[in-house]
This record gives C-alpha cells, sequence and structure tokens, in this order.
C-alpha cells in the first residue's frame, strides 16, 4: 500500500510500503478520507515536542473508511467506520496510508446522515473535547441523568471567543455569547459579559500570550479552571491570575499508552492511561447517535487532493481543516 512516511527531517514522502494485516482483536480498515489536524503537522516537524518525528513512521491520525477484514469482531466488511490513532509515534500507526489496523472498540460507525468526508473530522476533536470537558473541567457528562447533573446546569452559560465567520456555526451549537479575538478589548467584554465570574476555560489556541489573556478573564477566586492544548508558562499565567488551576493536556492519552519523555511538556502524561481508553471506548458509543441527532456536528473542511497532497496541506494547515480523499 502506499503511505506518507515520516523522513526525520520535518517532512516525509508518499512510499510503498506492506499492507498491515490485523492482529487479534483488531480490524483493518480501507481509509476513503484522512484529515489533516494541527497536531499532525506539529508531530511531523516536532513545533512542540522536542524534535521532529523519528523517520519512517506514518503521519496521519483521524480518517474514516470502510471495514476490509473484520477479523472475527461484531463489525462488518465494508461498514463504514470512523477514528483516530496516534500517528508519527509508533511503528505502522498512521492515518495517511490506504490501510490502517485498529482496535475493534476505537472506531465509531458512520451514520446515514454524515458522509465519510464529514467522519473523517470527527473523532480527534471529540477525543479532545471529552477529555477536556468531562475529566478536567469535570463539566457533566452526555449520558448523565438529568437527575445527577441538574444542580450543575442550573445557570451554565457558553461563550465562546473565536473570529467572527465562526460565530453564527457557534451559536447555533450552543453558545449564548460570541466575542471575536480579533477586538482588542476582547478580554474586557468577556469580564463585562460574564460579569468577572467565569469559572472554566478551555484555551484552543495556547499560545502568542493566550493563556495568560484566558486567566484575566476568568474569576479571581478559588474554583476557576483553565485547560490549555499546547504548553504555557505557569508562572507568567499565575502572575495574571494566583486562583486558576490551570493545566495543559493533549487528547492522545485516549489510547491507554504510555507516553515517552517528550511529552512531558503537557501535564496529564506520564504511565498508561487504562482508564481514560476506556472513558474514550464508552464515548465512541454515543457519536453515531449523537451524529443522527445533530449533537455533533463535522467540522468545516477544506479539501486538498489525495495522498500525494500531503505536503501541500502541510502548507494550508494555517487555514482550516484540511482533508485528503482516495483514490489515493
Amino acid at each position: 500500500m502506499r503511505a506518507f512516511v515520516t523522513d526525520g527531517k520535518g517532512s516525509g514522502t508518499v512510499q510503498l510500503i506492506p499492507r498491515p494485516s490485523p492482529q487479534e482483536g483488531e480490524i483493518l480498515v480501507k481509509i476513503h478520507y484522512a484529515a489533516l489536524n494541527p497536531g499532525d503537522w506539529k508531530l511531523v516537524e516536532g513545533d512542540v515536542l522536542d524534535g521532529p518525528a523519528q523517520p519512517s513512521l506514518i503521519a496521519g491520525c483521524d480518517f474514516a473508511g470502510t471495514i476490509e477484514d473484520p477479523n472475527g469482531s461484531d463489525w462488518k466488511k465494508g461498514q463504514r467506520v470512523g477514528a483516530w490513532v496516534h500517528g508519527a509515534t509508533f511503528e505502522s500507526i498512521g492515518s495517511f496510508a490506504e490501510y490502517i489496523n485498529i482496535e475493534a472498540s476505537l472506531v465509531f460507525a458512520v451514520p446515514d446522515n454524515i458522509s465519510l468526508q464529514q467522519a473523517s473530522t470527527i473523532s480527534l476533536a471529540f477525543a479532545t473535547a471529552t477529555r477536556a470537558m468531562y475529566q478536567h473541567l469535570s463539566l457533566p457528562e452526555p449520558y448523565q441523568s438529568e437527575e445527577d447533573g441538574v444542580d450543575f446546569l442550573v445557570g451554565l452559560r457558553v461563550i465562546a471567543v473565536a473570529s467572527s465567520k465562526n460565530h453564527d456555526l457557534l451559536k447555533r451549537l450552543g453558545a449564548e455569547a460570541t466575542i471575536d479575538y480579533h477586538d482588542e478589548d476582547w478580554v474586557k467584554r468577556v469580564i463585562e459579559t460574564t460579569r468577572g465570574k467565569l469559572r472554566h476555560a478551555l484555551d484552543n489556541i495556547a499560545d502568542g500570550g493566550s493563556p495568560e489573556k484566558v486567566a484575566r478573564c476568568l474569576a479571581h477566586s478559588a474554583g476557576s479552571q483553565l485547560i490549555a492544548l499546547s504548553p504555557f508558562n505557569k508562572e507568567s499565567l499565575h502572575a495574571v491570575n494566583p486562583s486558576v488551576k490551570a493545566e495543559s493536556m493533549l487528547a492522545f492519552t485516549v489510547f491507554g499508552r504510555a507516553l515517552g519523555e517528550e511529552y512531558t511538556v503537557f501535564d496529564n502524561t506520564g504511565p498508561e492511561t487504562p482508564n481514560e481508553k476506556r472513558a474514550w471506548e464508552k464515548y465512541l458509543r454515543l457519536v453515531t447517535g449523537m451524529l443522527e441527532k445533530g449533537d455533533l456536528e463535522a467540522n468545516p473542511v477544506v479539501e486538498v487532493g489525495t495522498l500525494e497532497d500531503v505536503t501541500e496541506a502541510f502548507r494550508l494547515r494555517g487555514k482550516g481543516s484540511c482533508r485528503l480523499r482516495r483514490p489515493f
């Protein structure tokens, strides 16, 4: 099969490599679409970690496709599925390829109202959101009964800080207020909107002074929490708001594997994480129904071509989510 293989110098090339055969507990998926996320090029180029990815690894995380070999699982050949993996890190694991082995419990069924193109954009973002909101910020999980979550949910409001072009989408998804981060006074506007009582924040940017700005938005009292998706300087953040409990996180812990020393720049890494894997398997069982009901939506995407266009997709990384299509 063909796959985009890293060169150890921050890039890679499309190469012919052996097609994988599923091991016990795994299924073989024929990849139809692979999405490019910020984490993909950061892993390959070494933007956050200590140096670029090692050579001879397959890049890519998000994908969608059809079951090629169910390998004795409950899945059926030809069934449409979506998933993500920790690409450019472990041998033979990456979505920029024609086929991939993955544990049978780590994929979701793509419902009829969602295309494979759309499905390829879902898994990594959903994993990041569930990790941040339900494990780290301790918001009520979507499968909790109303009885369990009612006290917490009373008065819960969502304030979204994003480019104005995304405001309509965010409001449709449930944001009560939207603020443009291009506005110089956006921090002041958040404080005014929340009356200085903001308790929970998720910083998806987490660079260029973003964590410190978000910390200023949070209440200056015990109970304020900030989760950032990139490492940040805690001293400078606490100088702005010493009351904030802040930590950086990444979603790769949902696979249960121990991560190397290069990942210790994040606060939530370390030894194996079997509990996080079990939680992710639980959330995956919710995805199909959420997509059918419209409670979960795919990311807007820019289609840039096939496997041969991965390098071009890396170049376009600052312009939104990209997806690669078959035929590769």
